[in-house]
């Protein structure tokens, strides 16, 4: 953002942008950062209409809101068979896998059929994996590291954990929503539990349910 401030725009449209909720912001330094880099720009965006309208709310009269696109659909949806629920995304703090691992540990024992698989590396991968032992669920928990194919992981999960934290949005769970997955709010950082911490969008649809349009994400 601080280029913003730093660099002549003279003669040229700036629109600035941000994936993070307006709560997280607002508890970390870059709420500072876009009070005062973004409050001259023509236009910046955030990611949902909620947030856009707090941030409205706090004298940012400028914001918009754009969801994230669906890139594809898949061809075959996931048949939902497979025991398993599927985390995707980086192992950073933000993404709040810790908190996933520990409400893991509350459903492990009544699901001892199903698994965890968690796809994705990070800075916190050995801490994450220690805590993982520590609440005994290395049996159950299948840390599967880097993945291309982010809306396949094989075989297709019928549940997915929603990517919690700074970037937390109803894209998730419109992306995963195509796959058959449902996307539930269990590890939600501030600001995602409001994103996709409903029944209804956590719920998955019928196999082979067309997902709603991506205008339909702000709503």
């Amino acid at each position: 953002m601080e280029w913003v401030g730093e660099a002549d725009t003279a003669g040229l449209r700036v629109i600035g942008m941000s994936h993070e909720s307006y709560d997280y912001s607002r508890a970390s330094h870059r709420y500072r950062w876009i009070k005062n880099h973004y409050k001259d720009i023509d236009h910046w965006l955030v990611l949902t209409e909620e947030d856009a309208d707090r941030w409205a709310g706090d004298g940012m009269n400028n914001v918009g809101f754009l969801p994230n696109a669906l890139a594809h659909l898949p061809h075959v949806p996931s048949p939902r068979t497979a025991r398993t629920v599927a985390s995707i995304g980086r192992l950073t703090d933000q993404k709040g896998i810790d908190l996933l691992l520990d409400t893991w540990a509350l459903v492990a024992p009544q699901r001892p059929d199903w698994r965890l698989r968690v796809y994705g590396t990070g800075e916190d991968e050995a801490a994450l994996k220690a805590r993982c032992t520590g609440l005994g669920l290395d049996g159950s928990v299948e840390w599967m590291g880097r993945t291309d194919d982010v809306e396949g992981p094989s075989p297709p999960p019928p549940s997915s954990s929603s990517p919690p934290g700074a970037r937390a949005s109803r894209s998730h769970s419109w992306k995963r929503w195509p796959a058959g997955c449902r996307a539930p709010p269990s590890t939600a950082r501030p600001g995602s539990a409001r994103s996709s911490g409903t029944a209804r969008t956590a719920s998955s649809p019928p196999p082979g349910t067309p997902p709603p349009s991506p205008t339909g994400c702000s709503g």
